[in-house]
């Protein structure tokens, strides 16, 4: 990954092909095939809306792998190099946001919330914040 991006991923058993009717749970592991996520507000990043849902990708024939890389740089509230002649611009560094800026020397976290999703647009979870994981830019 370059600077300034974080992602992830995730490895689910990929859901069996039946015949018939689908058990239940089977079923709902269908519908919420995919996984919705966003980037949650941290003292050195600003939130995100919900990005377009990940739809998995087969693995062999029984993984599902789903795997996002987030522009985590585009989300950092302080650009604290200051413009210098051939250096690309502050708003175009790609450290931004490793520190909380303000002369704080304390390394920031990024955090990304994600839920799955079905086919419908229906989340599987009303406060999608409430799940997040963090990640060091």
């Amino acid at each position: 990954m370059s600077p300034g991006q974080v992602g992830f991923r995730l490895d689910l058993t990929q859901p069996p092909v039946t015949d018939g009717p689908s058990a239940p749970q089977e079923a709902l592991r269908e519908l919420y095939g995919l996984l919705g996520y966003q980037m949650v507000e941290t003292a050195a990043f600003a939130g995100s809306n919900p990005g377009k849902p990940v739809s998995p990708r087969s693995e062999g024939e029984t993984v599902w792998r789903m795997s996002r890389v987030l522009p985590a740089v585009n989300f950092a509230k302080s650009h604290p190099l200051p413009p210098v002649s051939g250096l690309p611009a502050p708003a175009d560094d790609p450290y931004a946001g490793i520190s909380t800026g303000g002369g704080q020397t304390a390394i920031s976290t990024a955090r990304a919330a994600v839920w799955f999703r079905d086919v419908y647009g229906n989340s599987s979870d009303v406060d999608p914040a409430a799940r997040q994981a963090g990640v060091r830019p």
